[in-house]
């Protein structure tokens, strides 16, 4: 079943002539990193409502809009499931690796163990996972000796976020609820990926 199968420990293939879309832009829905992390003394502290405007915001491109929705899924498990982590959103490589071009793909979720980069978690598309953009996260988390984490926004690896069993298209109407089993796997296997490496 493609649900059991959804995200992924990213093993760094090499670089493909893919081209996706780039992180959700849309006006007002996203702020520099600098306004995404809290000064909580630690802790879960992520911008919930400004998650949340991104994911119900309007885009040009459904594989966008599903990164924002994906993002807000994802948010919604760190705050349920890890409230004490120490994790930012929405941090660009530059910030931990020096010479990362500014194009690099943002890590979603960066979390911190003992204040050091250890875990990042980001959001890709069934098309753009291996996109030079992405292919540049992905290396600077590896030569940083951070775990990299890919979460599928769309496609079968999707199915917990999209609610809904992939069908083999794009087309949710044609398809079957997921399981609460099936998103409730997910979601544990998602905290255990994060959580064995805090």
């Amino acid at each position: 079943m493609c649900g059991h199968k959804l995200i992924e420990q990213y093993v760094v293939p090499t670089l493909s002539a893919e081209t996706t879309a780039p992180m959700p832009k849309a006006k007002d829905a996203m702020k520099p990193v600098s306004a995404m992390t809290s000064a909580c003394g630690g802790g879960c502290c992520l911008p919930m409502d400004e998650i949340r405007k991104a994911a119900n915001a309007h885009y040009s491109k459904p594989s966008l809009k599903a990164l924002a929705i994906g993002a807000l899924k994802v948010a919604e498990v760190i705050a349920e499931r890890l409230p004490d982590a120490d994790v930012s959103y929405m941090v660009y490589p530059s910030e931990f690796a020096a010479g990362v071009s500014e194009k690099a793909l943002p890590v979603h979720f960066l979390f911190r163990k003992a204040g050091r980069p250890a875990v990042a978690v980001v959001m890709v598309t069934a098309n753009g996972y291996k996109t030079t953009h992405v292919m540049e996260t992905a290396e600077a988390c590896k030569q940083n000796g951070i775990r990299y984490v890919r979460v599928f926004a769309e496609g079968c690896y999707a199915d917990w976020i999209v609610g809904t069993k992939y069908p083999g298209t794009y087309s949710a109407e044609t398809s079957e609820p997921v399981s609460p089993e099936t998103v409730e796997f997910c979601k544990n296997w998602l905290v255990t990926k994060i959580s064995k490496h805090l």
